[in-house]
């Protein structure tokens, strides 16, 4: 996962990417969040094309939260949300998505 972001005072807002290699998965979308301290909340949205190939129909939205490290280079946190839409007649895009974790290094 990639983030891109622009923070003003405790709030900030971006762009995401990530990969799946084990499902052969890339999306892009984009985020905002709150920082307190060093605990940062955020939102991430992949709309209805972010992703490539053939889940290109399936949307994407999550939470989370992360902690960041006291040097500001490193967060690790957890999110959770949901994959929708339909990739053809017979295959949903993936449904909920639960204790995700990540670690961004700067």
């Amino acid at each position: 996962m990639n983030w891109s972001v622009t923070q003003n005072a405790s709030a900030m807002t971006g762009t995401m990417s990530f990969s799946d290699t084990a499902r052969s998965m890339m999306g892009s979308g984009s985020m905002q969040g709150t920082i307190n301290g060093s605990t940062v909340t955020f939102h991430m949205a992949v709309p209805n094309g972010g992703f490539g190939g053939m889940m290109s129909p399936c949307s994407m939205s999550a939470d989370g939260q992360a902690q960041m490290s006291a040097d500001g280079h490193t967060m690790t946190g957890t999110y959770s949300g949901n994959m929708s839409g339909m990739m053809s007649s017979m295959a949903s895009c993936g449904g909920a998505m639960s204790n995700g974790h990540f670690t961004l290094t700067r």
